[in-house]
């Protein structure tokens, strides 16, 4: 699934590990009970994790771009 176009794969691999990461953070805060923490992780889990896994190669570089322009520290890529 992350592997389908080569010249994205460390990118997609490196989006959806911190996705999850993310995903498990809101998992977390559920389990400790703070929803605003949940919906945090669970939004930006969201956000990083289903793009990697579902857009083509072009939306997928869009998507790249896209955050490189919000990003605080320079390119994600």
């Amino acid at each position: 699934m992350l592997n389908r176009y080569p010249d994205q794969t460390r990118s997609r691999r490196g989006f959806a590990l911190v996705g999850a990461i993310f995903l498990a953070f809101g998992l977390f805060m559920v389990l400790v009970g703070s929803g605003i923490g949940a919906f945090i992780g669970a939004l930006f889990g969201f956000v990083l994790l289903l793009p990697s896994a579902l857009c083509g190669e072009a939306s997928f570089r869009k998507f790249e771009k896209i955050l490189s322009k919000i990003a605080l520290f320079g390119s994600l890529s």
